[in-house]
């Protein structure tokens, strides 16, 4: 998503049933990685080692998503909360007005 008006990149990523801390989020370059394991040792925590899955909905293992942002993106701003599975990452923009003339000199 982008909010034009607070020149604010937000990017939404649905991922429940991870622990905060394993979750990895990286910026640099004009790329935005985020990626963790995820594990059924809560359901074995909880439920003790006799639990027996009959189905299982959600995917485990490893995952890692690449985003690619557009050139204006500071790096330098970008904060993540996560709250009941969703990961929210918001990062400010440069504006256009931001930008200057550069002045060509005749060589």
């Amino acid at each position: 998503m982008y909010d034009a008006d607070k020149c604010e990149a937000i990017l939404v990523l649905d991922i429940p049933g991870f622990k905060i801390e394993d979750i990895d989020v990286e910026i640099g370059e004009g790329m935005l990685t985020v990626a963790g394991p995820r594990s059924q040792t809560e359901l074995f925590e909880t439920y003790g080692d006799s639990l027996v899955l009959h189905a299982k909905e959600r995917e485990v293992g490893y995952f890692k998503r690449i985003f690619k942002l557009p050139n204006n993106i500071l790096d330098d701003t970008a904060k993540a909360t996560y709250k009941n599975g969703i990961l929210e990452i918001k990062m400010e923009c440069k504006q256009f007005s931001d930008m200057h003339k550069v002045t060509i000199n005749q060589g």
